[in-house]
């Protein structure tokens, strides 16, 4: 990130690199990039908008998501109050072009980073930040403490790339790795026997994965991996 438009499209890319989850997607995303856009004077509001259009719209459209999963059933539920025995899978699949909003705000995203053009209230905050250096207007509160002297770095100590990336990383595969055994084992611990077989016959199918991300309980799921990843981090800085 060297500028003002790579920036951007940096924090666009990311975006789409979590896709799991939307959740995960703005908690990842918006502590690592707020650093960088303040260094080059954007405004507050566009991270906002950035990490927020690039969270719930990708995990929309990803083959395996915690959001996919819940629509699925909702796809099987539906079909069967009709009678209908079909692949919900299938179904989702040929919905993906026709998700406008998912689609357009992703290109519209990466056009305005290009092309650095902004309309109404985002050109408002834009200028005041680039022309003022003020990345939060007079009169916000932010929703967390950033100014915490307590938590920075000392100035003498060697600073690594990867005391960042670990435990990101760590978040990141446990995050994958909870998914799927929460989602299993709620699936196995079911009722739906065609499921169960599904699930048993093969494990590591891309059906059988979308199952058990979609049977996952993604807020027990998510705080697990932040844990393992938080105690990474704990280690790393000792």
């Amino acid at each position: 990130a060297s500028g003002r438009r790579s920036t951007q499209i940096i924090t666009w890319f990311l975006g789409i690199l979590v896709f799991f989850d939307d959740y995960a997607n703005s908690l990842i995303i918006g502590p690592i990039m707020r650093p960088v856009f303040d260094k080059f004077k954007i405004s507050r509001e566009k991270l906002a908008f950035i990490v927020d259009a690039t969270a719930a719209p990708i995990a929309g459209v990803a083959l395996i998501s915690t959001w996919i999963g819940y629509e699925l059933s909702l796809i099987r539920d539906a079909y069967a109050v009709i009678n209908q025995p079909i692949n919900a899978y299938a179904i989702f699949v040929d919905t993906i072009p026709y998700r406008f909003y998912n689609i357009l705000i992703m290109v519209f995203v990466f056009s305005s980073a290009i092309m650095l053009r902004d309309f109404a209230s985002m050109h408002v905050a834009e200028t005041r930040a680039l022309t003022t250096g003020k990345v939060i207007a007079d009169g916000d509160t932010p929703m967390s403490s950033e100014d915490n002297d307590k938590i920075k770095p000392n100035p003498e100590a060697k600073i690594s790339i990867y005391s960042a990336i670990i435990p990101i990383a760590v978040l990141i595969v446990s995050a994958f790795i909870g998914f799927y055994t929460n989602g299993t084992a709620a699936i196995l611990a079911g009722e739906n026997k065609a499921l169960v077989a599904a699930i048993e016959a093969q494990p590591y199918s891309l059906s059988s994965l979308q199952e058990a991300f979609g049977a996952s309980d993604a807020s027990i799921v998510l705080f697990q991996a932040a844990l393992v990843a938080c105690i990474v981090a704990f280690a790393i800085g000792l």
